[in-house]
């Protein structure tokens, strides 16, 4: 029995210090967690901490609600310039219409202008020939320098009231024939809403 004795107290030493280990390591475990948690809760202060600093003040909450109000005035001037800029292509387009009309009638004038040149320069050469009664041919010429009056006028955006000179007619009227009273008499040639007149009596457009 005194051989046994050596071997149960080997057992129950050996026994013991597994024990010891054991809670060792359960301690050390514990320790360990105690140490992330405890570090996990200091990351949580510094991110309070963090949270507190960035948190909004009175004047911050003023001034982002100065900045809302000035967003919707932006927005209200921008839906008032959209209106506006919708009435102004309405107004252009209405413009180059007319425009467009003006410009059709000024090719009309000028295609009849035309026309009454050279029917002028054709009664001129006619008249050298067969000397056709001098009032036709000159109140030909009226009517060709009345017709270039308009057309000026339509071209040069003049006012009925507003007279143009010999040069600024010169380039509405034909250059291969004269425009000049046969009888020899002086043209007016007025203002645009009034007919040209010559200094020879019956000469005149009706």
């Amino acid at each position: 029995m005194k051989s046994a004795v050596p071997w149960i107290l080997i057992v129950a030493l050996l026994g013991g210090g597994f024990f010891l280990y054991s809670a060792n390591k359960d301690k050390d475990a514990q320790i360990a967690k105690l140490t992330q948690d405890t570090a996990d809760v200091d990351g949580l202060r510094k991110e309070n901490d963090e949270l507190k600093k960035q948190s909004v003040t009175p004047d911050e909450v003023a001034r982002l609600r100065k900045d809302n109000e000035e967003v919707l005035k932006l927005r209200n001037e921008v839906q008032r310039l959209r209106g506006e800029n919708k009435e102004l292509n309405s107004q252009l387009a209405s413009q180059l219409a007319a425009a467009q009309a003006q410009g059709a009638r000024a090719q009309q004038a000028k295609q009849e202008a035309e026309k009454l040149a050279a029917e002028n320069a054709a009664m001129v050469s006619q008249a050298a020939n067969t000397k056709i009664d001098n009032d036709l041919v000159c109140i030909k010429h009226l009517r060709v320098i009345d017709a270039a009056k308009q057309v000026w006028a339509l071209e040069n955006k003049k006012s009925p009231t507003d007279v143009p000179t010999a040069d600024d007619l010169a380039p509405y009227l034909p250059k291969d024939a004269p425009i000049s009273c046969p009888a020899g008499g002086t043209y007016s040639i007025n203002a645009v809403n009034q007919p040209p007149t010559c200094s020879v009596p019956g000469h005149e457009l009706k």
